[in-house]
């Protein structure tokens, strides 16, 4: 015997995933709609790779443990695409046109999405991959974000307790607060590398402000990471004079070949963004700027000229 109430239900649970995505995130706060299309962008990567060849894809999910904090739409992905050999595990998390009322109902910043990238060219952030929406009708759909799970992070909030935060993570943090304009990096969003002295940033809010310094080398002085961690951070710095603090300064400069990883990493993006635009997905305005090339280009002009300055800075002080 049929039920009325089940076949109006599969009804409308086929509506819900194929026509109207606004509808779907009254219905399961979006985390079908995440799912959803982060198996389908990981398998058109799985049939990019394979090609011709016969290979099995496994994409399967999880919830997130509750300890992890972040929002209740984020979730688990367990994926092996083609030539892998073992099984990756993602945190996928809606990053834009989230729930109604949360600080993602907004539209994607190309600016915070190219420095996802940059991070991770930098081997500062985890690998990540930009999930675009599977449809669109006019109304806000999920941007996410899934970077991959490294067992190797270790919490700033960690680091510090132990007495483990170096002039080396602090004077990271600050240059990379000062030429990206990232903010946020409290001590659930940042840490360490397991084994290495290399600063790890999982997550972070871009500032709205991006400009051109006036004086590039009071801001390596005056910057701190964040508020909450501000005197750990004072006790480290204080403990070195300006010349030394500017010599690792260009030790990490060096070390992450910025200059050539930017131009890259707007490479990288540009597929990306090209696919956003194509949906008619709308982006963070800056000031007047409606284009997001257009951004983009100011915003990577913006890095480039700072760095030039820094770079004329530490060529004439440090020796």
């Amino acid at each position: 015997m049929k039920c009325g109430f089940f076949d109006a239900y599969l009804q409308f649970d086929d509506y819900r995933k194929q026509k109207h995505s606004k509808v779907a995130s009254w219905t399961d706060d979006d985390i079908s709609l995440i799912r959803d299309a982060a198996e389908q962008y990981f398998h058109r990567l799985h049939d990019l790779k394979r090609g011709n060849q016969e290979s099995d894809f496994i994409c399967n999910f999880e919830d997130k443990d509750l300890e992890l904090g972040g929002r209740s739409t984020s979730t688990l992905a367990f994926v092996r695409i083609h030539g892998e050999d073992f099984v990756s595990k993602f945190y996928i998390k809606c990053h834009h046109f989230g729930p109604k009322g949360t600080s993602s109902d907004q539209p994607p910043d190309i600016n915070e999405l190219y420095c996802y990238k940059l991070l991770e060219l930098i081997a500062v952030g985890p690998t990540c991959h930009i999930v675009p929406p599977i449809i669109t009708t006019g109304t806000k759909t999920s941007v996410c974000i899934a970077t991959k799970w490294d067992d190797n992070f270790k919490l700033m909030e960690h680091v510090i307790q132990e007495n483990g935060l170096t002039a080396d993570l602090a004077v990271q943090l600050v240059l990379l607060r000062v030429l990206l304009f990232i903010a946020d990096l409290h001590l659930q969003n940042c840490g360490v590398w397991k084994g290495t002295n290399n600063i790890a940033i999982v997550d972070f809010a871009p500032e709205n402000e991006i400009t051109v310094h006036d004086d590039i080398k009071a801001q390596l002085f005056t910057t701190f990471p964040h508020p909450r961690w501000k005197e750990e951070f004072k006790a480290v710095k204080n403990k070195l004079d300006d010349n030394s603090w500017l010599k690792i300064v260009k030790q990490n400069l060096d070390k992450w070949g910025l200059s050539r990883k930017i131009e890259l990493a707007q490479e990288q993006l540009d597929p990306t963004k090209d696919v956003l635009k194509g949906i008619e997905l709308g982006f963070k305005r800056r000031k007047l700027c409606c284009s997001p090339t257009v951004q983009l280009k100011q915003y990577v002009d913006t890095l480039n000229k700072n760095l030039e300055n820094l770079q004329i800075v530490l060529n004439s002080t440090v020796h």
